[in-house]
């Protein structure tokens, strides 16, 4: 527990033994146990993904954390405990989400064009045609789907 006693005689001194660097001026000096310290120095930080092991090898990206510590993006999960990613490769799928001019699709566009890397077929469902100068920019056939109007396609069937 924690024990509260009201400062009288060593006023000044608490006061400055609060900020950094007056360390000796604590009125009352404690010993830290390791308990203690455990307790008020947390060794954890962002995660950082995984560089290699991943389904399609090394990370599809590096990214930057708001500890601007690095992020190894991968779209697939893998085994966090196992080195090379263990056996079970999970799908990729992927879930961006928020508010309208946030960037969803400015990045979406750069997973689509770090998938070109790596010969992924890619069949983007796009939204007021955002993606549409990179797909054509990429080589890829755009089409733009019309409420009423039919298609002629199957944009899933693979063969």
């Amino acid at each position: 527990g924690m024990t509260v006693a009201r400062e009288d005689l060593a006023i000044e001194a608490a006061f400055w033994a609060q900020l950094p660097g007056n360390f000796a001026m604590r009125p009352r000096k404690a010993p830290l146990t390791s308990r203690n310290f455990a307790a008020m120095a947390p060794f954890h930080n962002y995660p950082l993904g995984r560089a290699r092991g991943n389904h399609w090898g090394e990370a599809l990206a590096l990214l930057c954390t708001r500890a601007r510590s690095p992020y190894y993006f991968s779209l697939h999960a893998s085994d966090p405990r196992d080195a090379d990613g263990g056996g079970r490769k999970d799908t990729g799928h992927t879930f961006i989400c928020g508010p309208t001019g946030s960037g969803k699709t400015a990045f979406i566009g750069f997973l689509v064009t770090l998938l070109e890397h790596h010969g992924a077929t890619q069949v983007i469902f796009d939204k007021d045609r955002g993606l549409e100068i990179l797909v054509r920019a990429l080589g890829g056939e755009y089409f733009e789907l019309k409420t009423g109007v039919g298609t002629g396609f199957n944009p899933l069937q693979l063969a």
